[in-house]
C-alpha cells in the first residue's frame, strides 16, 4: 500500500457521497473523552492483567466475555 495523498479524502467524498455523511461528534462522547485519564487507563489494564493472571486467562480467551450495563454478547455475528 502507499501513502494517502493531500487529495486522498477530498476524492474520497466525492466519490461516496451518496454513501456517506458527515455529522457533528455527539456531545456525550465529547464528554467521555473529556473525563478519560492515563491513569484510569493505566489502572484499567493493570488490574485487566491480574485478573486474567490470578484466574489463568492468559491462555483461555475463549472464557472471556464482553459485558455491559446494555448488553451480554457470547458471540460474534459476521
Amino acid at each position: 500500500f502507499s501513502k494517502l495523498g493531500q487529495t486522498w479524502w477530498l476524492n474520497f467524498r466525492k466519490r461516496q457521497e451518496k454513501n456517506i455523511t458527515i455529522q457533528p461528534a455527539d456531545s456525550v462522547v465529547r464528554g467521555r473523552t473529556a473525563c478519560v485519564r492515563t491513569e484510569a487507563v493505566d489502572q484499567f489494564f493493570r488490574l485487566l492483567n491480574s485478573v486474567t493472571n490470578t484466574h489463568g486467562l492468559r491462555d483461555k480467551p475463549h472464557q472471556i466475555y464482553s459485558c455491559s450495563e446494555t448488553s451480554f454478547q457470547l458471540g460474534r455475528k459476521k
